[in-house]
């Protein structure tokens, strides 16, 4: 998933049951499980390109240029179903947490 790093999102879509990041070149992150977003920001986030992803037991955390942040809980009271995360690249390969 470290191949997220420096791509353009072209645009952030929210539903009643999760959460796209998706991404100019065809990438798309969906996220089943809690997660915030901070900073000051256009709410869809076109443009934006992710700087960095970092990941520990508690959380996937991305962050943007220009700027904020986008936080994705690991924990076990956020999980909202089986998986917390799914991304695809854009060759269509498929990593799930």
């Amino acid at each position: 998933m470290e191949t997220i790093v420096g791509k353009r999102i072209k645009e952030f879509i929210v539903n009643e049951y999760d959460a796209h990041l998706m991404f100019g070149d065809g990438a798309i992150l969906t996220i089943y499980n809690k997660w915030s977003l901070t900073g000051t920001h256009d709410p869809r986030l076109a443009g934006y390109r992710v700087l960095s992803l970092v990941k520990d037991a508690e959380s996937i955390r991305l962050t943007f240029f220009p700027e904020g942040a986008f936080s994705i809980g690991m924990r076990g009271s956020d999980y909202l179903g089986p998986e917390a995360i799914q991304f695809r690249s854009a060759e269509g390969t498929i990593y799930i947490d």
